[in-house]
């Protein structure tokens, strides 16, 4: 099989398995979200904040893997790849069940401070911890050892178990059973990938050969956690200046932006080891362009239909399933628009980790981050709210990705070429808003009615046709379709 075919066929069954994961994953948090109601559901995003930051005191460890694993597999070093997956996997374990230790002890001392769901969301939080790392340690080494049908399998299996534990354990138990739920579903999934992928792990206590993971790895977790900081700007200052009822309102604009960014992220981790064994058997960084371009038309070709569904068709949907988060509804359309231009910038923030140019990435994610609070803190003053809090991101993501786009493209291509891939990406997106303001301001039905959903996706579809042909003439699209549903060669 040709590389081409290899990562088309990787791609297409990882992201299948991602969209489905995800698509369960939106019933769940439909139902989550009807049993907690907006005040609770702001409880639990707060601790998901907190959640999503403790990842980073794993030093980067987590993150070289991801890096060094394919890498070494690339230039044939298999032993030096099995003896970075062991001193890994000691280091998780311990760390993590010291940060575990580290929270229950913060409990304590700070009992009586907070509300009751916080302070016992806390002492869930430090069991969490402890199987999320596990959990992605094993996601992890599926991925970097390029096993994404088993990875694909486990994805939807573990949906499907978490939508179950959800509804049970919610409906009687409100947070706290949702908690419970979290939890279970990475114990399943730690079972699961045991039992199908034997990792046959090690104890490896010696630190020496820790050092260069963590001196690789840092940096990288230092980006991670500024992407971190970049995405959560806007929760923060929300629960901050607007309370958690604002969140949990805002919530419902996460839940759809996380789901249709599943596409690109799934397309994003099955290119990343086929870029670090490319770059891993030649070092030359101009031996990755044909993957980062290929990727940018897809996904500047792709997203637009993504995006152009969450606003003709997911507000029906989120006010007939969710009608306590109604009002929420104008800022999931604002936010789904940042879904273009993160997904063509992971390519591009890949590329710069790859050839090891990452230390661009610092200050442009702190200026970034920078950004997005003072023109968040500026809309919610002027009191534009969730709404206007949504826009904004969306806007800092598009100056994100000008900027990642033109200092990456530089090693791959003349300034020309670079000029003209970013007027195409533009006008697909350009496209894309005249579609959608074109249907919103000509097409008049009952507002958040099925006909209404029904007519304008319908409309929308329609006009996304430049972009199926574009895909078809690009990726065969047509013939990819057909291989797959009707099984001709």
């Amino acid at each position: 099989m040709s590389k081409r075919k290899e990562i088309l066929k990787q791609a297409g069954v990882y992201s299948g398995g991602s969209v489905l994961t995800q698509l369960i994953t939106v019933v769940a948090g439909i139902l989550c979200r009807r049993f907690l109601g907006p005040l609770q559901m702001g409880i639990w995003s707060t601790l998901q904040i907190i959640l999503d930051y403790s990842k980073y005191s794993t030093l980067g460890v987590m993150n070289a893997v991801s890096r060094e694993i394919p890498y070494h597999m690339g230039k044939g070093e298999e032993g030096a790849a099995e003896k970075i997956k062991n001193i890994t996997f000691t280091f998780i374990v311990v760390t993590s069940i010291f940060i575990g230790l580290c929270f229950v002890g913060f409990v304590l001392l700070t009992r009586g401070y907070f509300t009751p769901e916080l302070t016992y969301g806390l002492f869930f939080i430090a069991a969490i911890i402890f199987l999320q790392r596990i959990n992605n340690l094993f996601i992890s080494l599926l991925r970097s050892y390029k096993e994404f049908s088993l990875a694909a399998k486990q994805m939807v299996l573990s949906a499907l178990v978490n939508a179950v534990l959800v509804a049970f354990l919610t409906y009687f138990f409100k947070i706290y059973g949702f908690m419970c739920s979290v939890a279970l579903s990475f114990v399943f999934n730690i079972v699961y990938i045991q039992l199908h992928y034997k990792f046959h792990f090690r104890w490896q206590f010696s630190l020496r050969p820790l050092w260069p993971l963590i001196r690789f790895g840092f940096p990288l977790m230092i980006i991670g956690l500024l992407i971190t900081v970049l995405r959560s700007i806007d929760k923060i200052m929300i629960v901050k200046m607007l309370g958690f009822e604002s969140l949990g309102l805002y919530s419902i604009a996460i839940m759809i932006y996380g789901y249709a960014g599943s596409f690109s992220t799934s397309i994003a981790v099955v290119l990343f080891p086929h870029f670090q064994e490319k770059f891993g058997k030649s070092d030359r960084p101009e031996d990755l362009k044909n993957y980062l371009l290929k990727a940018s038309k897809a996904f500047a070709l792709s997203m637009p239909v993504i995006i152009g569904l969450i606003w003709t068709a997911a507000p029906f949907f989120a006010a007939w399933f969710l009608p306590q988060y109604i009002s929420g509804i104008p800022a999931m359309k604002n936010l789904s628009l940042a879904l273009f231009f993160i997904a063509l910038t992971q390519p591009y923030q890949d590329f710069l980790i790859t050839t090891k140019k990452h230390f661009f990435l610092f200050p442009l994610l702190s200026l970034s981050s920078l950004l997005a609070f003072l023109l968040d803190y500026a809309v919610i003053r002027l009191g534009y709210g969730i709404t206007g809090v949504a826009y904004m991101t969306a806007m800092v993501f598009m100056i994100n990705f000008i900027t990642t786009y033109l200092l990456s493209a530089r090693y791959i291509a003349d300034r020309k070429t670079i000029i003209v891939y970013l007027l195409k990406f533009f006008a697909c997106f350009a496209y894309l808003i005249l579609i959608l303001f074109g249907i919103n301001s000509s097409i008049s039905v009952e507002a958040l009615s099925l006909k209404e959903a029904i007519v304008k996706t319908a409309v929308f579809l329609l006009l996304c046709l430049p972009y199926f042909i574009v895909l078809n003439k690009e990726f065969g699209l047509i013939a990819l379709i057909k291989k797959k549903f009707i099984g001709e060669k």
